[in-house]
């Protein structure tokens, strides 16, 4: 089998090690091959599973290995979801996500087991958080976030960070990707790091909300409410913005390279499998949309470059990387597209967007995109737009920009030029406009 990968990576030419050692090649080594049902025979019943909304579950122990597997005794449309995609998460978060196997009893009733992840602690475990409900209203069989589960008084520097710990950002990117909504802190957790001894990283279990949570539109919010949910608390209570955009971008990349036959090919082996199975109507209505449910998910796939092209895109107009900024524009990517959904909250960053629009329709040549920009830019026109460019050090879109204006925004922009920034060039260049203009 690694000689097979190996064979593979080196066809279709993918990509070295990005981040925590997350890379295409990576992803391609957790390939295996699909596995076929197994009996509960193989297994020691252990106990039913203590929560009330999982009464169909129960835990075994596998009679092979003395691991321990969480065995759900009913296949309904849930367990169809999480199982068809269970291979994917396996194949990105290698032993970071469980393996998910086909289980029958001695009657031929089918089952589906997920193998525990060695040494996996849930958060609210690994945080000692001794009653997660206890301050919190939770409604029967209703989702809750990461936030939600945690009470009041929990200190939230104990989350600000807790997805740049290795392999945070191809969960979260994963979970977008699949339209997994069901971020809480029983399903993320941290398992030891075996590659850095004293580090951990992120793992995540039950993938029952695959497909609830599809969008076409990522932003850093968009990515924060997968853990911290719709409410505005998260936006005071928790520094979201320390995710980092350009790693999880990272991730996008390194998924955008598996071959489709390989993220199809996962997908159908399970799907397959399933057919020459006991399974109920609705199941079998389900492998009936299989080139369907194929065409999303690889549709999804094919969008992952501009998924990771879009968080660049925000990550520079936050940070106010005019060098990213001109290479994505010189790419041919549309910057203005993604910056219209990007919620700004401070005026630097909100002059930050309006000049990149400025700078994307100047180098596309759109002027009358660029006209309309200004008439409708809560900006007044030119002259405060020209002092924008000047405060970021911005020479050629000054160049750009001047002719628009007359004598007195020259004026007001060279003395904006002395006060914010040092470059000669500009504060020179902008004089000698003004006095051209003044002739």
């Amino acid at each position: 089998m690694k000689k097979t990968i190996s064979i593979l990576i080196t066809l279709t030419g993918l990509m070295s090690s990005i981040l925590y050692g997350i890379s295409t090649e990576s992803i391609l080594e957790n390939f295996v091959e699909y596995k076929n049902t197994i009996s509960l025979n193989d297994f020691k019943y252990i106990k039913d599973h203590d929560g009330i909304e999982n009464k169909n579950k129960a835990l075994y122990e596998s009679k092979k290995t003395g691991k321990l597997w969480m065995v759900d005794k009913s296949f309904d449309a849930v367990s169809f979801r999480q199982y068809v995609v269970g291979d994917l998460f396996r194949l990105v978060l290698g032993n970071r996500a469980p393996e998910l196997r086909l289980i029958k009893n001695s009657k031929g009733k089918l089952m589906m087991g997920s193998e525990f992840i060695s040494e996996f602690q849930n958060l609210i475990d690994f945080f000692e958080i001794s009653d997660p409900k206890a301050t919190v209203k939770i409604k029967k069989k209703r989702t809750q976030t990461l936030y939600k589960c945690f009470p009041a008084g929990c200190k939230s520097e104990q989350f600000n960070g807790l997805l740049q710990i290795n392999g945070g950002e191809d969960v979260l990117a994963l979970m977008f990707l699949l339209g997994e909504m069901d971020g809480n802190a029983a399903n993320l957790g941290l398992i030891p790091s075996q590659e850095n001894p004293g580090q951990y990283e992120v793992a995540k279990i039950d993938h029952d909300e695959v497909g609830n949570g599809f969008t076409d539109t990522i932003t850093l919010r968009s990515l924060a409410k997968i853990v911290f949910g719709e409410g505005k608390s998260y936006f005071t209570d928790f520094d979201y913005k320390k995710f980092d955009l350009n790693k999880i971008a990272d991730a996008f990349d390194a998924i955008a390279g598996v071959p489709d036959y390989i993220w199809g090919g996962t997908i159908q082996a399970r799907m397959r499998e399933l057919s020459n199975e006991n399974i109920s109507d609705e199941i079998k209505g389900f492998l009936q949309q299989e080139e369907t449910f194929l065409q999303i998910l690889n549709s999804r796939k094919n969008r992952c470059r501009d998924f990771a092209i879009s968080l660049r895109c925000e990550a520079a107009v936050r940070s106010g990387d005019w060098k990213a900024i001109e290479d994505l524009i010189a790419t041919g990517f549309d910057v203005n597209t993604p910056i219209e959904y990007i919620h700004l909250d401070t005026s630097t960053e909100k002059q930050s967007a309006s000049l990149v629009k400025l700078w994307y329709f100047i180098s596309m040549g759109d002027r009358k995109a660029y006209n309309d920009f200004l008439k409708y830019t809560k900006q007044n026109g030119p002259i405060s737009i020209l002092e924008m460019a000047v405060r970021y050090d911005q020479f050629e879109l000054i160049q750009k920009l001047t002719p628009l204006s007359n004598a007195q925004s020259i004026k007001e922009a060279t003395a904006a030029a002395t006060s914010f920034v040092g470059n000669q060039a500009i504060q020179t260049f902008l004089k000698n406009t003004k006095a051209k203009l003044e002739l």
